[in-house]
């Protein structure tokens, strides 16, 4: 067999990720299309707001399973231990509560400004591929294995060198594919479409940075994913009471509340609940990939997904055509390319091993089934060595 998947106990949690992760964005969709509320800012405090229902659900979820199951020696929540012992709670926070207060806003401001980036600054835009951002969405995943690299000082084997090289490959591709197919005319210049594809490279470079912040305050600082999210989500919320000062900020919003009623109205506000359950659900199965994986598993979200999203762009016909003709030559590669850095993110996420060129080697799976092979091959030894002895004496 060329390749398998290797399935491991915790993997529920990053499926979980994906699958909230693409219904918050179907409902996004849906909001859009019926009620013209496309990259809307109003967004904003609602997407914090979940943060905060998410993070103190869970936090209460977990002290609830804390008490039912304080009898057992080692208690887990979602396969965090939960920590009881007083020696184990010893471990202290490697830095001052400033900082990991300092940390905390860093983390809940960075996303805030990425998502006025991406709502600012990419419609203006007018032409511009809508699949663009989840299609260079392999940017984040090569940062930040980068960061990993020469930041954290981290080594990386074959299977992850493989990857990320097929994914460079393919991110220039997709690069060139944008100058070679879109429609330029008085309504996109090859400088604006420059500056809209350097717009989205920015974004997909900063944005692992909050995930490497999350890590770095579960690992050193010892500091509870689900609170984490939760002084997130407080932050961004109060944050994002700043855009009031801005124009037009809640104008779509107030125009849906004055114009449509009955079963309308009661669609949009279902589906305005709907995407704060989402977004609960998505960021705090994200905090417990990032604790369980690592933030390269974070972005694998985004790289598995980007696939269906063209599909389902293309059936719609909001993307991949011009005027009243769909370009299936533009829609095929670009499909393909999304595959090709799906299957390179599982690969360097070692939930797919490819046995060849030696890339199965350090991978979990193959790390694991060597060490029971040695641990089998010690029990047969001493067992064998016990019979030997012991047949000795008899004798």
């Amino acid at each position: 067999m060329l390749f398998k998947f290797a399935f491991r106990r915790n993997l529920i949690y990053p499926l979980q990720l994906i699958i909230w992760h693409f219904l918050r964005q179907v409902t996004v969709e849906l909001i859009d299309h019926f009620y013209k509320f496309e990259n809307s800012l109003a967004y904003t405090p609602i997407v914090f707001f979940g943060e905060i229902m998410g993070g103190l659900t869970f936090y209460l979820f977990q002290k609830l399973s804390f008490k039912r199951k304080r009898s057992e020696k080692d208690p887990y929540f979602m396969s965090i231990k939960l920590i009881q012992d007083k020696a184990e709670s010893a471990l202290a926070p490697r830095d001052n509560y400033f900082k990991i207060a300092f940390l905390i806003f860093v983390t809940a401001y960075i996303d805030l400004a990425q998502f006025l980036y991406w709502a600012i600054n990419i419609p203006k835009f007018v032409n511009v591929s809508k699949t663009l951002i989840p299609r260079l969405s392999c940017l984040s995943t090569i940062a930040v294995a980068m960061y990993y690299i020469y930041i954290l000082k981290l080594s990386i084997y074959k299977h992850h060198k493989f990857s990320l090289i097929v994914m460079g490959i393919c991110l220039v591709v997709t690069l060139g594919t944008e100058y070679l197919f879109q429609k330029i005319d008085i309504f996109l210049s090859y400088g604006e479409l420059s500056l809209a594809l350097i717009l989205v490279l920015i974004k997909h470079i900063l944005a692992p940075i909050i995930d490497l912040l999350e890590k770095y305050l579960f690992e050193y600082d010892h500091m509870n994913p689900f609170l984490v999210l939760m002084f997130e989500g407080f932050v961004g919320f109060s944050l994002s009471f700043f855009l009031y000062f801005t124009p037009n900020y809640l104008d779509d919003l107030i125009l849906v509340l004055e114009e449509r009623k009955g079963w309308d109205l009661f669609f949009f506000i279902f589906l305005v609940i709907f995407y704060i359950i989402c977004s609960a659900l998505r960021n705090a199965f994200k905090m417990v990939t990032i604790k369980l994986y690592s933030p390269i598993t974070r972005t694998l979200s985004d790289n598995v997904l980007t696939p269906l999203y063209l599909i389902v762009y293309f059936i719609i016909g909001v993307d991949f055509q011009y005027e009243e003709n769909r370009d299936y030559f533009y829609f095929i590669v670009n499909l393909l390319l999304s595959i090709i850095v799906s299957f390179s993110s599982l690969i360097y996420s070692e939930f797919i091993v490819v046995f060849c060129w030696g890339l199965e080697t350090n991978t979990h799976d193959q790390v694991v089934k060597r060490a029971l092979t040695f641990e089998s091959i010690d029990k047969y030894n001493l067992v064998n060595d016990d019979g030997e002895s012991e047949n000795s004496s008899n004798f």
